[in-house]
């Protein structure tokens, strides 16, 4: 099993496909591509301009994060990602996380806290730096090394297929710089409990991370479609 975090970055920034990728999840978030609209690849590479060939990557990076999908006989379809949608992986987050996070206790050694203080920190620069979507891959890179490291296989791979959503949509609504504080403040007191080793600290913890996520995402998510022109609760 590939244990490397790092491994939720993509794609690659010089890839041909990514201008179109960033384009087409833009327009599905916005509601210029509706719910089980099809998205075929000779309009969409007119739309953006671009090749078949960097067309159909972006169309099967966008499967992998969620937003399409693609059938064998009926080609690529938007898939629906409503707010309503998210709202309901980050209850299965919420959920599934301060388990995993439990469990991380008694797996975790000094080395690995080490490591979390320096994604910790990286975290931190960024958002000193104002690089959001840096810090945006950084803060579930955070998350993805907790959850690789609690020996949960399965688990890892059901926060991963969650984070690729969340980070997408994240990039797009961005955070306040209030709630970055909180959120710095809320890693810090839970790299603070695993050192403690404190499992009823960091189950309480992870809990109250994810629910105030969740109300600054619906909160930002809302904002973002009220300046855009288009409702967010569409399903």
């Amino acid at each position: 099993m590939n244990t490397d975090p790092l491994a939720l970055v993509a794609p690659d920034p010089e890839s041909q496909s990514r201008p179109i990728l960033e384009l087409l999840r833009q327009d599905i978030v916005a509601g210029v591509f509706k719910a089980g609209e099809r998205l075929k690849l000779a309009e969409l590479a007119a739309r953006y301009s671009a090749g078949y060939a960097p067309t159909r990557e972006a169309l099967h990076h966008l499967c992998g994060e969620g937003w399409v999908e693609i059938d064998a006989n009926r080609g690529a379809r938007v898939a629906n990602i409503s707010l309503r949608r998210v709202l309901e992986l980050f209850d299965v987050r919420s959920a599934l996380e301060p388990h995993v996070a439990v469990r991380f206790v008694a797996a975790c050694s000094n080395l690995m806290l080490d490591r979390l203080e320096a994604l910790e920190q990286a975290f931190e620069d960024a958002a000193a730096a104002g690089q959001h979507s840096e810090l945006v891959t950084i803060n579930h890179t955070i998350h993805d090394f907790v959850s690789v490291n609690a020996g949960n296989d399965e688990a890892t791979r059901l926060l991963r297929q969650n984070s690729l959503v969340m980070q997408s949509v994240r990039r797009l609504i961005g955070h306040t710089s209030a709630r970055l504080d909180v959120i710095i403040d809320e890693h810090r007191s839970l790299l603070a409990a695993f050192r403690r080793r404190d499992e009823t600290a960091v189950a309480a913890i992870s809990k109250t991370h994810l629910l105030g996520a969740a109300k600054d995402f619906e909160d930002r998510y809302r904002l973002y479609a009220e300046v855009r022109g288009f409702d967010p609760d569409a399903s």
